[in-house]
């Protein structure tokens, strides 16, 4: 059974495109065939992470543009126009094996509201849908996630939902606002991504800047990833120490992801189980 995976929150700053990265070097480790389609408003420019820079290279991964589908005015002038756009994405998805899709900040409402129309499209050619929504403890990101997947449960009862919570910026599970968007989907799948110790520091900005994904930094050669991290004009040469910490805190963040049960849940979205991922 083919697979769509969205992966999409409407607060900027969740984690969604590390997550996105995450889960399609995950699958492209499987040797999977994968497409990535990129659905954001501002473009690869405004994006931390350049998906399709970071996967570059890999075998049986593609990384294209998508778009956010037709405007208010030009659904206004053609009501069809939001089916004939996620025909499209339906198309992709039948010819391969996952179809991941990237949301952009303030796009999962606007998704929401096209897959209601379009959502009988996917039923019929029994491509499962799991939905991965990234939550954080930062202010007004679990109010919009509720927004946004209120609309979504509404539009595509069916599909799976994961609650992925960023530990970034702390717990998250014990909020009250994170207990009213369970209720929203209570058959939801929960995990954690736990917070690389590397996030935040200059060889973790130098890595997203490049773009490496941090799958490819650990398993570089430490002069080479150092090269590739110094490469930049005008900036001061980090440390060889710096570096072998980068890649040690990138083996205890896999691991750490694993535990949560990460792997698990690609296994399931591989195995068509969208509905019921393993974790």
């Amino acid at each position: 059974m083919p697979s769509l995976i969205i992966a999409g929150t409407p607060a900027g700053g969740a984690g969604k495109s590390s997550l996105a990265l995450a889960v399609a070097e995950a699958i492209a480790a499987h040797h999977a065939n994968l497409v990535v389609l990129d659905a954001d408003i501002a473009g690869e420019n405004g994006k931390k992470v350049r998906l399709d820079a970071a996967l570059a290279g890999r075998p049986g991964v593609s990384v294209g543009m998508i778009g956010t589908g037709p405007t208010d005015d030009e659904l206004r002038a053609d009501k069809n126009a939001a089916v004939r756009h996620w025909a499209k994405i339906r198309e992709i998805a039948k010819a391969v094996d996952v179809t991941l899709l990237d949301l952009g900040a303030n796009v999962l409402q606007k998704l929401g509201d096209h897959m209601s129309t379009a959502a009988d499209l996917y039923d019929e050619d029994g491509i499962a849908i799991t939905l991965l929504v990234p939550v954080t403890a930062r202010g007004g990101c679990l109010r919009k996630a509720i927004e946004g997947v209120r609309i979504w449960a509404d539009a595509v009862p069916t599909a799976a939902v994961v609650i992925v919570q960023n530990l970034i910026a702390g717990p998250v599970k014990h909020l009250a606002e994170y207990a009213e968007l369970l209720a929203l989907v209570p058959g939801a799948t929960q995990m954690e991504l736990p917070t690389c110790l590397s996030h935040g520091t200059e060889a973790w900005s130098r890595l997203e800047a490049v773009p490496l994904s941090p799958w490819q930094a650990v398993d570089m050669k430490t002069k080479d990833l150092a090269a590739a991290l110094n490469s930049r004009p005008g900036q001061p040469p980090l440390l060889d120490e710096e570096v072998l910490a980068l890649k040690a805190d990138i083996k205890k963040w896999r691991r750490a992801m694993t535990a949560a049960g990460f792997d698990s849940l690609i296994d399931g979205i591989l195995m068509g189980n969208a509905l019921s991922p393993a974790v």
